[in-house]
């Protein structure tokens, strides 16, 4: 496997622990919650730009929202 798909990989994985532990855990920070955003806008901008900004669906592997859409 390639090295930016390993990356990629290990983003979702780190994403989905992030969206499940945020309903256990404490809320976030405002200062956690800048860094999050900061990084969202960036993704959003760097593969919008990459994909002339078509939106994809959450992937087919993607747990999160499974729960909670039932």
């Amino acid at each position: 496997m390639l090295p930016i798909r390993r990356i990629i990989l290990d983003y979702g994985r780190s994403c989905e622990r992030l969206l499940s532990s945020r309903l256990l855990d404490a809320p976030l920070t405002s200062d956690e919650m800048q860094l999050i955003r900061y990084y969202l806008k960036e993704m959003e901008h760097k593969f919008d730009s990459d994909t002339g900004g078509h939106q994809s669906k959450r992937p087919e592997g993607s747990s999160h929202g499974k729960q909670r859409d039932q």
